[in-house]
C-alpha cells in the first residue's frame, strides 16, 4: 500500500499555484465558527474540506506547543496570551469535530485523506474532549468517542505503512521558513506507528469489552454525532444539539465491531477468531468481501463449513479453486481468478464440456501422487455438486475416480449424507455404510488426529499418518525444533521424524488450548522414547514441559502447594543457567514465565545470583528482586534498574539506543508487569520508577510525589540531560503508565499510594474527570465509604486540594467553593470568588445543601440579594436557618452536622463519577 501522505489530493494538485487559500480560510472560520454551515459545504468539494482540516490540525498542534511553554507562568501577559490561545484551540477542535461528523466518522475516507499524525490529533482530542467536558458534551457521546478512537487505532495499524511526506503540496515554496502543514517528520511518523502497534492489542481488548456489553444488552445502542449536532449559538458559546444524532442499533453496531476485529485477526493470522467474528455478522452483504473472508478463514482453520449443501476443506478448496480457474480459462478465455464463494455451478457448467475439461485437468496432475490423490477427492466432490457430470464422464475415466466395487448412483444418494471437511475419500463416497457401529479405524486418521485431545488416541493414530504434518495443519511449524531435527535427518527414519513432529505440534496445540495434562502426557511419552538417543532434543522437551507446568500454575483457579512451588523454582533456576542470548530467541515466552515466577515466588533468593546474566530479561528480574529483598543494596541496584526502565522507552533512532538495555518482551513491558499479582513491593517499585521517569521528563515538580511514598521514589534519579529526555518516546511511556496503573489499581484497590500516583499523572495529562474519579475512590477508602470524617489528616487535606483543582478545571465552581470548607483554615477569599463565578456548570440547588459553613451561606444570601435572584436567596436563607448548624451549638453537634453534609456531598459525587 502506498504511503498515506503521498496519496492526498494528487488529482487536484497540478501545481502549487492552484492552492485555494486555505491558510486564510481557516482563520476566518476560527473568528466566525457560524460560517461553517451547509452553504459552506456546498461551495467546497471534499478535497478542499480536507485541506482545511489539515490547516486546522496543523495550527492546533502549534497552539498546544505554545500552551505547554506558557504553562505555570504567572506573568500577566503570558496568562492573557494563554487564555486567548486556549479559546482558539477549543474553537479549532469544535470545527474539526464538526467536519469529521460531516464525513460520518468514516475511517476509510479519513485515513485516505489525512496524514497519520493529523489523524491521531483528531481522534485523540475528540476522546479527551468527551471525557473531560462531561457537563458540556452529552454523556452518550463518550461511548462513541472511545469506540471510534479504538477502532481508528485498529484500522490504522492494519492499513498503514511508514508514511512519507506529501511532496505534492506546499504552502509557500518560495519561503522555506513557512512550514508546510503536510510535513510530518519521518521520525515522528515512525514513532506514531510504533506507538500504535504497541497499543493496538489494548484497543482490541477495549473493543471486545464493548462487544460483550452490546451482546449482554448493557449498551442498547451507540449514538453518533452528526454535522447538525455542533451548533454555535453565540460568538463564544458552542452548543451540542443532542436531537440531531444518529442512533446505531445494537445489531448494526455489533456488525461493525465484528468486521473490524475479523479483519484485524485475519491480518494477524488468528484465523479462528477471525472466522468467529465474520460468522457472527448478520448483514454480511454490507461489508466488503465479508463472504470471501468467512470462506477463507473457514478453510484456513480446517473447520467444517457448508458450501451450499456440502462441505469442503482447505486442501480441496485450493484444488477446487485452481480447477475452476482452469475451467473458466478453457471455456471462455477469461484470465480472471474466480471467487470460489460466488461460483454458480448450475449457470456456469455444461456437463459435457465440464467432463472434458476435468479430463484435461487430470493431465496436469497425473504425474504427482499427492496431486493425483487430491484430484480424486476433487472429482468426487464435483460429481456431488454437478448433477449431469457423472453421466458425461468416460467410463474408463470414471474408474480412475472410484473403485469398481464402490460405484453408486449419486443422484439417489441421501441428502443428509455430508462430505466431511478435509476428508473426502473415494471409499467414503462410494457407498453407504452398512451399520452405525463403525469405529475410528474406518475414519481418516488425519481428521481424527486433528480433532483428538486424548493422548493415547493421538499416539495410536500417529503410525497411520503418511503425510507431512505441515500439510495436515499449516500451523504445525515448530521453528525452535527445526535446527535440532535437521541434525537427525540422516540418523532417523522419516516415520520417526514424522512422529516427533506430530507429537511436538499436537502437544503445543493442546497447551495453547489449556489442555495442560494432555499436553504434558504427550511431551513425557516423547521424552521417554528419545532421552537416551537424542539428549539435545530431550533437553528442549524438558523446557517445553516447564512452560506447560508454568502456564498451568498461572492459570486462574489452579491450586498449588509448597512442594510444587519449590520444584518449579528449581527448574526455573536451571533454565536460567541454561539460557543464553541465542537460545532466548526460541524461548522468549518461557523466559517471561520464568521471570514472573521467580519475582513472585523467590523461594531461596537464588535469582539474586543472576545479576550479571547475559539475557536482559533475567537481569531485569534479578534487579527487581534485589530491590524488593535486599534493603541494604537498594541504592546501588536502583540505578541499574532505572537504566532498564529508560531502555524500554528510548527511541530506536536515538543515539542513546545502544547505551541502555532494551528487553525484547513477547508483547510489551506493560503486558509483562501487569501479570505481577503477589509481590506488592515489586509492584510499588515499578510504579514509583515509572512515575519518576514520567515526571522527570515532564519537568514537573517532584515534591508532591515525594510526599506520596518517599521510600521508593527517592531511589531513582531526579534529573536527566535534555538530549536524553528528547530521546524518550513519551507517548509510549504514557500508554504504559496508563495500562499498568489501571491494572494495578484493579488488583490492589486498597493500595492508596498507587492511586495517588495515578491521579497525579492524570492531572498532569489534563484528564481531570478521570482524576476526580480516582480521588473519590481514595477518599472513599480513607473514610470507610464516606462514613467517618473525624480523623482528618494532612493526606486527606492534600486529596481535597487535588479535588479542588480538578473542580476548577472542570468549571465546577460551586463544588470548588464547598471543598474550601474542608481546609483547616478555609480560604474564604477564593471560596467567595468561586461562588460568584457566572460560568459554573454544576447544580447550585443540589450542592447548596452540602454547605455547613455559616460564612459561606451568609455570602450567598448577600450575593443573590445583590443580583436579584430571589429563589436562590430564599434557598440560602432556608439553609442558614437549620438548627443543627447554628453557631451556638456545641462542638459535637456542629461536627455531626458537617459530617452529615460531607457524606451527602461525596455520595452525590460518587453517583456522578463512579
Amino acid at each position: 500500500m502506498a504511503p498515506i501522505e503521498s496519496k492526498i489530493n494528487e488529482q487536484n494538485m497540478e501545481n502549487n499555484n492552484n492552492l485555494w487559500g486555505t491558510h486564510s480560510l481557516w482563520i476566518n472560520l476560527v473568528i466566525d465558527p457560524k460560517s461553517l454551515n451547509e452553504e459552506f459545504l456546498q461551495n467546497h468539494n471534499e478535497n478542499e474540506i480536507f485541506d482545511l482540516m489539515i490547516y486546522l490540525i496543523h495550527n492546533g498542534i502549534a497552539i498546544q506547543v505554545t500552551l505547554v511553554s506558557l504553562h505555570g507562568s504567572t506573568n500577566v501577559d503570558d496568562i492573557q496570551k494563554r487564555n486567548i490561545e486556549m479559546k482558539k484551540l477549543l474553537t479549532i477542535k469544535f470545527l474539526l469535530f464538526k467536519l469529521l461528523s460531516y464525513f460520518r466518522w468514516n475511517l476509510s475516507i479519513i485515513h485516505t485523506n489525512l496524514p497519520s499524525v493529523h489523524q491521531e490529533f483528531c481522534f485523540t482530542e475528540f476522546k479527551k474532549y468527551c471525557e473531560q467536558e462531561i457537563n458540556v458534551v452529552p454523556e452518550d457521546w463518550r461511548i462513541f468517542a472511545d469506540l471510534i478512537y479504538h477502532r481508528w487505532i485498529v484500522y490504522f495499524e492494519q492499513k498503514s505503512t511508514y508514511p512519507n511526506k506529501n511532496n505534492t503540496k506546499s504552502n509557500n515554496l518560495q519561503n522555506p521558513t513557512n512550514l508546510d502543514p503536510y510535513t510530518v517528520p519521518a521520525e515522528m511518523q515512525e514513532n506514531l506507528l510504533k506507538k500504535l502497534q504497541t497499543t493496538c492489542h489494548y484497543s482490541v481488548n477495549e473493543i471486545e469489552k464493548y462487544i460483550k456489553q452490546l451482546e449482554s444488552n448493557d449498551i442498547e445502542q451507540v449514538i453518533m454525532p452528526t454535522f447538525d449536532c455542533f451548533v454555535v449559538v453565540e460568538q463564544d458559546f458552542r452548543f451540542f444539539n443532542h436531537q440531531n444524532i444518529i442512533r446505531i442499533n445494537k445489531n448494526e453496531s455489533l456488525d461493525i465491531l465484528y468486521y473490524d476485529l475479523g479483519i484485524w485477526n485475519y491480518i494477524h493470522e488468528d484465523y479462528c477468531k477471525a472466522n468467529d467474528y465474520f460468522s457472527k455478522i448478520k448483514n454480511k452483504s454490507s461489508y466488503e468481501n465479508c463472504q470471501d473472508y468467512l470462506h477463507i478463514t473457514s478453510c484456513m482453520i480446517s473447520k467444517n463449513y457448508k458450501f451450499g449443501d456440502k462441505k469442503i476443506n482447505e486442501t480441496l478448496d485450493k484444488k477446487l479453486t485452481k480447477f475452476l480457474t482452469f475451467y473458466i480459462k478453457q471455456n471462455n478465455g477469461d484470465d480472471n481468478y474466480i471467487c470460489l464463494e460466488n461460483f454458480d455451478y448450475e449457470k456456469n457448467i455444461d456437463g459435457k464440456k465440464f467432463a472434458q475439461i476435468l479430463k484435461n485437468f487430470y493431465q496436469t496432475c497425473k504425474n504427482n501422487p499427492e496431486e493425483l490423490y487430491q484430484f480424486k477427492r476433487l472429482s468426487i466432490y464435483l460429481i456431488f455438486k454437478c448433477k449431469n457430470l457423472y453421466e458425461n464422464l468416460d467410463p474408463n475415466f470414471r474408474s480412475l475416480i472410484m473403485k469398481t466395487n464402490q460405484k453408486q448412483d449419486f443422484n439417489e444418494k441421501n441428502d443428509n449424507d455430508v462430505i466431511e471437511e478435509g476428508e473426502i475419500h473415494d471409499e467414503d463416497v462410494g457407498g453407504h455404510l452398512d451399520d452405525d457401529d463403525n469405529d475410528d479405524d474406518n475414519n481418516d486418521p488425519e481428521l481424527c488426529i486433528l480433532q483428538a485431545t486424548d493422548p493415547e488416541k493421538i499416539l495410536s493414530l500417529i503410525p497411520s499418518i503418511q503425510h507431512i504434518p505441515s500439510l495436515m495443519n499449516n500451523k504445525w511449524n515448530l521453528q525452535k525444533f527445526e535446527s535440532i531435527l535437521a541434525n537427525y535427518s540422516n540418523t532417523l527414519s522419516q516415520a520417526d521424524l514424522r512422529k516427533i513432529h506430530i507429537i511436538l505440534a499436537k502437544a503445543n496445540e493442546l497447551r495453547k488450548a489449556k489442555y495442560f495434562h494432555e499436553s504434558r502426557v504427550l511431551y513425557l511419552s516423547l521424552l521417554e522414547d528419545i532421552q537416551a538417543s537424542q539428549p539435545i532434543l530431550a533437553e528442549t522437551i524438558r523446557y517445553e514441559l516447564l512452560q506447560t507446568d508454568l502456564e498451568k500454575f498461572f492459570f486462574p483457579k489452579t491450586k498449588s502447594n509448597a512442594q510444587q512451588i519449590r520444584d518449579l523454582n528449581a527448574k526455573c533456576l536451571e533454565f536460567c543457567r541454561y539460557l543464553d542470548t541465542k537460545k532466548f530467541i526460541y524461548f522468549n515466552e518461557l523466559a517471561e514465565l520464568v521471570c514472573l515466577f521467580l519475582i513472585e515466588y523467590n523461594c531461596n533468593n537464588s535469582i539474586l545470583e543472576m545479576i550479571n546474566h547475559p539475557v536482559d530479561m533475567i537481569r531485569f528480574a534479578s534487579l527487581l528482586c534485589h530491590l524488593t529483598i535486599n534493603q541494604d543494596s537498594r541504592e546501588n541496584k536502583a540505578k541499574e534498574f532505572w537504566d532498564f526502565c529508560l531502555g524500554s522507552f528510548i527511541l530506536p533512532t536515538s543515539k542513546y539506543s545502544n547505551n541502555f538495555p532494551r528487553i525484547m518482551f513477547s508483547i510489551s513491558l506493560a503486558d509483562f508487569i501487569c501479570k505481577l499479582k503477589k509481590n506488592i513491593i515489586a509492584i510499588n517499585m515499578i510504579a514509583a520508577s515509572l512515575m519518576k521517569l514520567y515526571f522527570t521528563i515532564k519537568e514537573y515538580s517532584l515534591q508532591p510525589l515525594t510526599m506520596i511514598c518517599r521510600k521508593y521514589y527517592d531511589l531513582f534519579p531526579s534529573s536527566m540531560s535534555t538530549n536524553l529526555i528528547n530521546s524518550i518516546d513519551s507517548q509510549l511511556l504514557i500508554i504504559t503508565i496508563d495500562q499498568t496503573f489501571r491494572s494495578f489499581i484493579c488488583l490492589l484497590p486498597d493500595e492508596i499510594v498507587m492511586t495517588r500516583y495515578y491521579t497525579e499523572f492524570l492531572m498532569n495529562e489534563n484528564q481531570y474527570t478521570q482524576a476526580m474519579k480516582y480521588l473519590l475512590k481514595i477518599f472513599m477508602y480513607r473514610t470507610y465509604y464516606f462514613t467517618q470524617f473525624e480523623h482528618f489528616t494532612s493526606i486527606d487535606e492534600y486529596i481535597i486540594q487535588q479535588m479542588l483543582i480538578c473542580a476548577k478545571k472542570l468549571d465546577h465552581h460551586i463544588l470548588a467553593a464547598i471543598l474550601y470548607q474542608f481546609q483547616t483554615n478555609p480560604d474564604y477569599g477564593h471560596a467567595f470568588k468561586e461562588l460568584s463565578q457566572n460560568n459554573f456548570i454544576d447544580s447550585s440547588d443540589d450542592l447548596y445543601d452540602c454547605i455547613w459553613d455559616i460564612t459561606l451561606l451568609e455570602y450567598l444570601i448577600h450575593y443573590h440579594t445583590r443580583r436579584g435572584e430571589d429563589e436562590r436567596k430564599q434557598k440560602a436563607i432556608h439553609l442558614i436557618s437549620q438548627l443543627d448548624i447554628n453557631s451556638n451549638n456545641n462542638e459535637f453537634i456542629l461536627e455531626q452536622a458537617s459530617n452529615l453534609r460531607k457524606s451527602k456531598l461525596f455520595r452525590m459525587l460518587a453517583k456522578q463519577y463512579l
